[in-house]
């Protein structure tokens, strides 16, 4: 992926597996957050191929755009509307799909809120919530409708180190009861990554280098 004569990305090999989580490290300006965007559709490649099972959504001139891929996406800056309320937010989710409609939406949005702890929170506005509230807002809007591929562009950066393990434990039950994909964006030497069955890759400018799982 370039920008102007501007390469960003470059020779990336991956392979992500269901139920686990991938975290990418690496120093600002690695390239990690291009990548999460090229994954999710928002910046297109000029070259490469990105594979969902057996759909393509890049391959030379086939391009998927974002709202048809299976993608949930948590972006450092959470981007909540500040005039709804946190059941709003899921409910706004799921109405974007044509699978969840009335009592099944309900029932939905009441599985998110209990599984993330939401439910005292469900009529408040973003500006009413502490920052780990709405970071797990963020998050259940991400896995509403159930996506194939969850991307997280540092999602517990601006937490305290008691409401980071908060998440980042949401986050680890719920790629595991889910099997979705999870490709977690952090800097270098963040720590994380110690989960059973996790692996850590490491980009330097904008290439992916080899990796083991934990076993």
């Amino acid at each position: 992926m370039s920008f102007g004569a501007l390469e960003v990305l470059r020779s990336l090999h991956a392979r992500f597996e269901p139920g686990q989580i991938t975290y990418i490290e690496g120093a600002s300006g690695a390239g990690k957050t291009s990548f999460l965007r090229a994954v999710a559709g928002l910046e297109r490649e000029s070259t490469g191929t990105i594979l969902l099972d057996e759909s393509r959504w890049q391959s030379g001139s086939e391009w998927v755009p974002p709202w048809k891929r299976s993608i949930g996406f948590v972006a450092q800056d959470l981007a909540l509307w500040p005039h709804l309320s946190v059941e709003e937010h899921l409910a706004w989710a799921l109405s974007r799909s044509a699978g969840w409609r009335g009592a099944q939406r309900r029932a939905r949005v009441l599985e998110l809120l209990q599984q993330l702890g939401l439910e005292p929170l469900a009529a408040r506005r973003p500006a009413e919530l502490s920052g780990g509230e709405q970071q797990r807002v963020a998050i259940a809007r991400a896995m509403a409708r159930t996506p194939k591929v969850l991307l997280l562009d540092e999602p517990t950066a601006h937490l305290d180190a008691d409401l980071e393990r908060h998440v980042s434990e949401i986050i680890l039950s719920l790629t595991h009861r889910s099997g979705v994909v999870t490709i977690w964006i952090q800097h270098e030497r963040e720590g994380r990554g110690q989960e059973r069955g996790a692996r850590t890759l490491q980009m330097r400018r904008g290439q992916l280098e080899a990796d083991t799982p934990r076993s």
